[in-house]
């Protein structure tokens, strides 16, 4: 992962060995960028959330605690208007809660692949099993 700061004009190199910024893997699937933190999705091994202000990261995957994620294998992660995070992988669909800074599994949707999120006409689309869904929010 390399990351231009538009500030300095430098580009940094992220990886599993860099300091103090790092990632937990270099097969990365997803990134959304939201405020100053950069959410990164891996394939296996979770996800990283870079805060690009401070230097730091934080590394979550499945662990086996009730608010952790439940699949390492993240391939979408989106950041709507009113500040919720989703993340889509090859079984479930989360919600990341700051407030327990930990995830809910998204119950309309659990069970199915989630291959990207986005949002379009007001409405969060999320594209599940080759197929596009709709989801009021």
């Amino acid at each position: 992962l390399n990351y231009y700061d538009t500030h300095t004009g430098v580009f940094t190199h992220i990886s599993e060995n860099t300091k103090p910024l790092s990632i937990s893997f270099t097969n990365i699937q997803c990134l959304n960028l939201s405020d100053d933190k950069l959410w990164v999705g891996t394939f296996s091994k979770g996800i990283d959330v870079l805060n690009l202000k401070t230097g730091q990261c934080k590394h979550y995957e499945r662990n086996g605690q009730p608010n952790s994620i439940q699949n390492n294998d993240i391939f979408a992660i989106y950041t709507d208007s009113r500040n919720t995070t989703w993340i889509g992988s090859t079984t479930q669909t989360y919600i990341y809660d700051p407030v327990i800074d930990g995830f809910q599994v998204f119950k309309p949707l659990d069970g199915d692949f989630i291959s990207d999120i986005f949002r379009r006409q007001k409405r969060i689309h999320l594209v599940y099993n080759l197929q596009w869904r709709n989801c009021k929010v």
